[in-house]
C-alpha cells in the first residue's frame, strides 16, 4: 500500500487524499480478503462529498453503497447507516464514528489521520475549525472500530514517523475554548484568581486575558483583568447555569421589559435555540425541496426571526396535532423532530429558571406575551454578541464584512442576508472553516451599539477647535469597538471628553478673541479695550507690544471657577454674577506688555495736533508697504489753508528717534 503523507494543517488533503482513499478502498475490495463493510474517517462534510465522488469515479464497477455519516445528517439518512443489506457498504464518516456511536458490520477501517478540531483564537475571538492531525490516542481509537465481530484490518494513510510525532492525547478542551464561563464561576464561588488555581492543564495567559475581556464586555466585571470585581450583572450571571453570553441576553431582555418592550419570552426561545443544533435539515439529495419548504419561515432581515417563526409554527402544530401527524409535519418541512423536542426541553428549563428565583432582593423574570418587537429582541441579543459585529466593506470588488479585531467575514450562504448585504449586522457565531463565516445573522442599527457597548468602546478625539455657530469648543470623535469602526467621524463637544483642553480652547476663542456671541457687557468692554491696545502697536511700530494669548488666558483662568469648561457652564457662571461682570473686564493696559506702558504714557504719541485754530486728529498705522503706513493727519477740507507745510515735515516726539 502506498501511503499518502499529509501535513498537520491538512492543506494538501484534497490534492492527495482522495486518490489515496480510492486506492485503499480498492485494495480492501480484493477477492482475497473476507467481505465486510468499510469505514473511512475523513475531516468534514466537504471532504466526505469529494471522497464519495472520487470513489464513484475511481471504482465504477464496484457494487457498493457509499453512505455519509456526520452530525448534521437528517434522521432518515442516519438510519441508513444502521441497516445492513446485501451490498457492501463504504461509510464515509467524520470523527463522530470514533467514539459517539458504533456502526454495525464494520470490518475494515481507512484512517486519513485528520479531523476538524474546534479551537478558539483569543486574538480574533473566532472559533476555528481547522483540519489538523489527530492524536495517537484517537488513531488507536479509530483502529479499534474494525474487527469487533471478526478479525479486521486498519489502513492508515500516514507513515510511522508522522504517527510518532503527534501528541499522545487530544488537547484538553480547557486549552482551546473561551474561559469566560470558568472565570465567572470561580469569581462567583470565591475560588481565587484563575492564574493561581492548580489546573492539571494550565491555560495560556492569552486565553485567560481574553476570558476577562469577554466578561468585561458583557458588563460582568468592573475591569478587564484579574483586579475586576463582579458587577450586579456579573453576580446574576454567575447564578445562571448557562453560557455567560446567553445569560446576558436574558438579563437584557428583562431590562427591555422594564422599558415597556415585552421580549423576554422571545429571547428565552432564541437563547435555547442557540444552545442546540440548527433544527433545519437540508439533505444532499433534496436540497432544493428543503429550501422551498423553509421559505414558509422566511424573514427578510434576521435569521433569529426565522428561528422564531419555526418555533411559533411548531408550537401551533404541536397544540393541534398528535405525535404521528406532528412528526410528519416536521418531515414535510424538513425540520428535525428530535431537535425540536430538544429545543422545547431546553426552553422549558430556561423558562423555569427565569420564573423560579430564590433571591428575595431581585424581581422574578416573568415572561410576558406580546408581538415580536424586532428592535427590542435584537438589542437584547446584541448585549451578548458585541464581539460578533460586522460592517460591510468592498475589497477588490468583493463584498466582505469587517468585524472586530481585524476579522474579515462572509455571510454564511444559508442566511437570509446572504444576497442583501446590510450595512451592519451581528452574528450568533463567527466560524473559521474554508473561510471565516458569520452564521445566524441579523441586521442592526449602529445606535444600538453605542448604547449597549459604551463601556468597552474606544473614543478618539482629534482636531480640537472652536465652533462659532455653537459657541463652544468642539472636536471630531471616532468611536471603535475592538477595532471595528462604529462612528467614523462625528462632531462632539470637547468638554465631554477633555474638560481641561475644552476650557483652554473656550477661553482662547470665546473670551480672548471675542468669538463668544452671547449678550454680555464684558464683550463690548473688552473689545473696545483691545482696539485701543492695537492702536499702541501702530504707535510703537512693534509686533511685540501686546501680550500673547497665554498671558491673557491666565487672567481668565484665575477669575473663572474650575467648573467652567464650555459654553453651558460659562453661561451658568454669568447667571451667578447677576449682571455684575466687572470681574471679566479687561483694560487697555491688560493687553499691553508692562515694559511698553511708560513710553505710551509719556505723551510722546499724541492723538491730536493743533492746526491753526483747529484741533486735528492723528491716526497711527503699522502697515509697511501700504499707503496709510505711518502717521496720518486728518483735517477738514475747509481748514486746509491753515496747515503749515513746515510743520508737516516734523513727526510726533515718539517717532523722532527712529527718524534721526
Amino acid at each position: 500500500m502506498r501511503y499518502a503523507p499529509v501535513g498537520d494543517d491538512g492543506d494538501d488533503f484534497e490534492e492527495v487524499e482522495d486518490r489515496a482513499v480510492v486506492d485503499a478502498v480498492g485494495e480492501l475490495l480484493s477477492p482475497r480478503l473476507p467481505e465486510g463493510d468499510i469505514l473511512v474517517f475523513l475531516p468534514g462534510e466537504r471532504e466526505i462529498r469529494n471522497a464519495a465522488t472520487a470513489l464513484r469515479r475511481g471504482l465504477p464497477k464496484a457494487d457498493l453503497d457509499i453512505l455519509p455519516l456526520y452530525s448534521r445528517l437528517s434522521n432518515s439518512e442516519q438510519d441508513r447507516i444502521f441497516r445492513t443489506g446485501d451490498r457492501r457498504r463504504v461509510i464515509l464518516a467524520t470523527n463522530v464514528a470514533e467514539t459517539s456511536l458504533t456502526v454495525p458490520g464494520i470490518r475494515y477501517v481507512v484512517d486519513t489521520g485528520l479531523s476538524r478540531q474546534s479551537r478558539y483564537d483569543p486574538r480574533t475571538r473566532v472559533q476555528r475549525l481547522p483540519i489538523a492531525a489527530i492524536s495517537q490516542a484517537s488513531a488507536q481509537q479509530r483502529s479499534g472500530r474494525c474487527g469487533r465481530v471478526a478479525a479486521g484490518v486498519c489502513i492508515r494513510l500516514y507513515g510511522k514517523e508522522q504517527f510518532e510525532s503527534w501528541p499522545r492525547f487530544t488537547t484538553p478542551e480547557i486549552l482551546r475554548t473561551n474561559l469566560a464561563s470558568v472565570i465567572l464561576t470561580m469569581k462567583g464561588l470565591n475560588l481565587g484568581p484563575i492564574e493561581e488555581f492548580p489546573f492539571l492543564e494550565r491555560p495560556e495567559p492569552a486565553m485567560i486575558a481574553d476570558g476577562y475581556a469577554t466578561l468585561h464586555e458583557l458588563g460582568a466585571l468592573t475591569t478587564p483583568d484579574a483586579l475586576g470585581e463582579l458587577t450586579p450583572i456579573g453576580q446574576r450571571l454567575a447564578r445562571l447555569p448557562v453560557d455567560p453570553r446567553v445569560g446576558r441576553m436574558i438579563i437584557a431582555s428583562e431590562e427591555e421589559e422594564a422599558r415597556g418592550n415585552p421580549c423576554l419570552e422571545e429571547v428565552l426561545v432564541l437563547a435555547s435555540a442557540l444552545s442546540i443544533q440548527d433544527p433545519r435539515e437540508r439533505p444532499m439529495s433534496r436540497q432544493r425541496d428543503a429550501d422551498i419548504a423553509h421559505l414558509s419561515f422566511y424573514h427578510e432581515d434576521s435569521d433569529f426571526m426565522v428561528l422564531l417563526n419555526i418555533w411559533d409554527q411548531f408550537q401551533h402544530a404541536a397544540a393541534t396535532l398528535t405525535h404521528g401527524p406532528l412528526f410528519q409535519w416536521c418531515r414535510d418541512r424538513f425540520i428535525s423532530f428530535n431537535r425540536m423536542r430538544e429545543w422545547t426541553e431546553t426552553w422549558r428549563q430556561l423558562r423555569d429558571m427565569a420564573r423560579d428565583r430564590d433571591e428575595d432582593d431581585e424581581p422574578p423574570l416573568v415572561p410576558k406575551s406580546g408581538k415580536h418587537l424586532y428592535d427590542s429582541i435584537h438589542r437584547a441579543l446584541l448585549t451578548g454578541l458585541l464581539s460578533n459585529l460586522c460592517c460591510r466593506d468592498e475589497i477588490a470588488g468583493e463584498t466582505v464584512y469587517r468585524g472586530s479585531r481585524g476579522n474579515r467575514a462572509s455571510i454564511f450562504p444559508g442566511s437570509v442576508l446572504f444576497k442583501k448585504g446590510p450595512r451592519w449586522l451581528m452574528a450568533a457565531e463567527l466560524v473559521q472553516t474554508t473561510r471565516l463565516y458569520a452564521r445566524t445573522c441579523a441586521k442592526i442599527e449602529t445606535q444600538w451599539v453605542e448604547e449597549l457597548a459604551a463601556h468597552v468602546m474606544t473614543r478618539t478625539v482629534t482636531d480640537p477647535h472652536f465652533d462659532k455657530d455653537l459657541g463652544d469648543a468642539t472636536a471630531w470623535e471616532r468611536a471603535t469597538l475592538a477595532g471595528a469602526v462604529i462612528v467614523p467621524r462625528r462632531k462632539v463637544r470637547l468638554c465631554v471628553h477633555d474638560p481641561a483642553q475644552s476650557r483652554a480652547v473656550f477661553i482662547a476663542h470665546a473670551l480672548i478673541r471675542g468669538d463668544y456671541r452671547g449678550e454680555a457687557p464684558f464683550r463690548g468692554h473688552n473689545a473696545l479695550a483691545l482696539q485701543k491696545a492695537q492702536d499702541a502697536v501702530a504707535k510703537l511700530r512693534r509686533h511685540d507690544v501686546l501680550r500673547d494669548e497665554s498671558e491673557l488666558a491666565a487672567f481668565f483662568q484665575q477669575r473663572l471657577p474650575e467648573g467652567v469648561v464650555g459654553r453651558e457652564s460659562f453661561d451658568r457662571f454669568l447667571e451667578s454674577l447677576k449682571g455684575d461682570q466687572r470681574c471679566l473686564f479687561l483694560s487697555e493696559q491688560d493687553f499691553i506688555r508692562p515694559e511698553h506702558l511708560p513710553r505710551l504714557a509719556s505723551g510722546d504719541f499724541p492723538d491730536e495736533l493743533i492746526v491753526g485754530e483747529t484741533i486735528a486728529k492723528l491716526e497711527y498705522a503699522f502697515s509697511p508697504g501700504k499707503d496709510d503706513d505711518g502717521l496720518t493727519l486728518v483735517i477738514p477740507l475747509l481748514e486746509l489753508d491753515q496747515l503749515d507745510p513746515v510743520r508737516c515735515e516734523w513727526l510726533v516726539p515718539g517717532l523722532l528717534p527712529d527718524l534721526i
